[in-house]
């Protein structure tokens, strides 16, 4: 019975980590989408902005920081959801066990990765030119 839970439990981790890479990488995408149209959006306040004396890097961090409400409400809804999941599965399986500690810690890391993305995807501020605008 061991052989065949052990098999069945590494096909599901093999599983669970293909979809976690997948859901990264199309979360990934999504963000560099939303900065990029920001930034095509909000063009002109950005060079307003430069010229003003903000740094590329500090309207990249600004920019970043408006993703940061909408993931961690997105990522306090999944936890409760997973976990209600989970909770549901161990009436209908048995005992499956939710580490509370490293579920928070897992949203933690979750929550840096969609910062990370977000800012990294606004690297396209730095191709706005307070000169540009002004001659337009």
């Amino acid at each position: 019975m061991r052989t065949q839970l052990g098999s069945a439990c590494t096909s599901i981790r093999i599983v669970t980590a293909v979809f976690m890479v997948i859901s990264a990488v199309v979360v990934m995408i999504i963000l560099f989408i939303l900065m990029e149209s920001a930034i095509r959006r909000d063009r002109r306040e950005f060079g307003i902005m430069k010229g003003l004396g903000y740094t590329s890097r500090e309207l990249m961090f600004q920019l970043a920081c408006r993703i940061v409400p909408s993931a961690v409400f997105s990522v306090i809804i999944g936890t409760v959801i997973g976990v209600t999941m989970t909770d549901l599965l161990t009436s209908i399986i048995g005992v499956v066990k939710v580490n509370i500690p490293q579920v928070i810690v897992l949203d933690i890391v979750m929550l840096i990765f969609c910062f990370v993305c977000a800012y990294v995807g606004a690297r396209k501020i730095k191709t706005i030119s307070v000169y540009e605008l002004m001659t337009e």
